[in-house]
């Protein structure tokens, strides 16, 4: 069963007519896709070649997808799960689409080759370390939604360029944020900026050979609109795609469905 149950429904403003009754969990599902591809055209490399997706469970195809919409020249996917059926089975979906994919066991290797990092899991403790990740890379956060989850450690954090999908939720419940705030890793001050920021060009994107995390915050509520973009700019989006350190950049963002 889905980690999101969601339905959305539309009505009309003049006397409140239902409209349109959509499936929320799907909406959610590209929604937080179109959000990771966002932040992967706004700070990852122009020309990366490897995708490494750690998790296999709801999300990871769509990451792939999403990514490769906006960096066609990803033309290899490496495929990590805590369960290595799973990530075969997802490499090999992907092999079936005509994608070079990989199931691969040791995610320490994997890390250290990736041009983009897409994290999708449920994790308590970090699975991606700093100190393998290479210079300029794009670490995109997508599954820590509670303050004890964790994708990332310290030292990614430390190294990074730190950006959020949504600065006034970013304090609020993410373990890759709230974490190595309290360890002493980063200040508050360190999380330059959100997705609005850069799209607005208030802040710096992509700085050469430096890695940036993106940190989104995976929202459980079906409402999509955040106040600022509304669902039709995430869906349309969604319609158009199918964290970097330093030595890349980071951004964050909680998952919707972890590895299983």
């Amino acid at each position: 069963m889905p980690a999101v149950q969601a339905v959305l429904v539309l009505f009309a403003g003049t006397n409140g007519r239902p409209l349109v009754v959509m499936d929320g969990t799907e909406i959610t599902y590209w929604r937080t896709a179109a959000d990771s591809a966002l932040g992967a055209k706004l700070l990852a490399s122009a020309e990366p070649a490897t995708l490494l997706v750690v998790g296999a469970g709801e999300m990871s195809m769509r990451l792939v997808h999403a990514h490769r919409a906006v960096r066609p020249s990803l033309e290899r996917v490496l495929v990590w799960n805590r369960t290595l059926e799973r990530a075969v089975d997802v490499a090999a979906q992907l092999t079936r689409e005509g994608l070079a994919a990989e199931a691969v066991e040791e995610l320490a290797a994997a890390t250290r080759i990736a041009d983009i990092i897409s994290c999708c899991t449920r994790s308590h403790d970090p699975l991606v370390r700093g100190a393998d990740l290479k210079p300029g890379v794009h670490l995109d956060l997508v599954g820590g939604h509670k303050p004890d989850t964790r994708e990332a450690d310290d030292e990614a954090a430390r190294r990074a360029r730190v950006f959020v999908d949504r600065r006034e939720s970013a304090f609020h419940g993410v373990g890759d944020i709230l974490q190595p705030i309290a360890s002493g890793a980063i200040r508050e001050s360190d999380v330059l900026g959100d997705l609005y920021d850069l799209v607005g060009g208030r802040v710096e994107g992509r700085i050469r050979r430096r890695h940036h995390i993106l940190q989104e915050r995976w929202r459980r509520s079906p409402g999509l609109d955040d106040g600022r973009t509304g669902l039709p700019a995430a869906l349309n989006l969604a319609s158009s795609v199918r964290w970097s350190t330093w030595n890349g950049e980071l951004c964050l963002h909680p998952s919707v469905s972890g590895d299983r």
